[in-house]
């Protein structure tokens, strides 16, 4: 898929049945002050290159609760987290219908792994929205948030990932939005000449331990692997809190052993802020698609 030069290509066949699960740089909201924005393209690219989901279940880097929460509104409000940016960001709309049918299956699955679970009627917030309102402009893809936990364990967020993983047979795509380094206090310190897509030695050595671990663990050692990234160099500089990486320890949760996974817009922004996203697919539906086709 194409938009405004930004390019998505899948490289396995994704299954006709299963809905990938997508772990995405949700950006800021300022994206969508600007069409031409490269993140903005990437989203719709995305989009275009996805099967049409019947219903997203939302995962942001902006909500955490003590026990994993589930919206439950049929519709929502969204919530402006966000201080000291152009009044345009506090009057936007992203009238998404929510599906409180599905929720209840959600509570019903994490019920099933031992999990509590609580409802909310919170709306969504911009790590949720900011993508979403570029790879669904019409709002007509319902939507249900399930928050982070509060521990940020990441052994906790696998076991939430498997929880919601059967959705994705139910034409469920699980969209969570994060991102792959997140330190503000020294995204605005570095000096702003030279290239800001040109990434400081750190950013650059972290991502590298990242991708080897996404890209290269076995994929029936995956849920292991991922829990190991505390321990990736420089984790404690790109990560000082950890709420940004823990949609990705969701994403790989309801990933599965048959799954291919790929990484997407691996680009850099302000010399530190890495835009790397990660699908995770099955492909086993190849033959069933190449005789779809013929």
């Amino acid at each position: 898929a194409e938009y405004m030069g930004a390019h998505v290509r899948i490289h396995f066949l994704m299954s006709l049945t299963r809905m990938p699960v997508v772990f995405l740089n949700h950006g800021s909201p300022m994206v969508l002050m600007d069409a031409n924005h490269p993140l903005r393209a990437f989203y719709m690219t995305l989009s275009m290159a996805l099967p049409r989901p019947t219903a997203i279940v939302m995962v942001s880097a902006h909500w955490e609760q003590r026990i994993p929460t589930v919206t439950s509104w049929e519709s929502q409000e969204l919530v402006y987290d966000y201080y000291g940016f152009p009044d345009e960001l506090y009057t936007l709309k992203y009238p998404a219908p929510g599906k409180p049918s599905l929720a209840t299956r959600i509570q019903t699955l994490l019920t099933d792994k031992g999990l509590k679970s609580q409802t909310s009627t919170r709306g969504l917030d911009h790590g949720a929205f900011t993508p979403l309102m570029s790879m669904y402009p019409e709002a007509d893809v319902p939507v249900v948030a399930v928050s982070l936990l509060s521990t940020l364990d990441p052994s906790q967020h696998v076991a939430l990932g498997k929880a919601l993983s059967p959705l994705r047979d139910e034409g469920v795509l699980i969209l969570c939005g994060g991102a792959a380094t997140h330190n503000l206090r020294l995204l605005f310190s570095y000096d702003k000449s030279g290239d800001p897509t040109v990434p400081v030695p750190w950013a650059k050595e972290f991502i590298t331990a990242l991708n080897r671990v996404v890209l290269e663990s076995p994929a029936d050692k995956r849920h292991e692997s991922i829990t190991s990234l505390p321990s990736l160099p420089h984790f404690d500089t790109a990560h000082p809190r950890a709420e940004h990486l823990a949609p990705l320890y969701v994403a790989v949760g309801a990933s599965l052993e048959t799954d291919e996974v790929q990484k997407l817009n691996d680009v850099y922004e302000m010399k530190c802020f890495a835009g790397v996203s990660y699908i995770f697919g099955s492909s086993e539906s190849r033959q069933s698609a190449t005789r779809t086709e013929l």
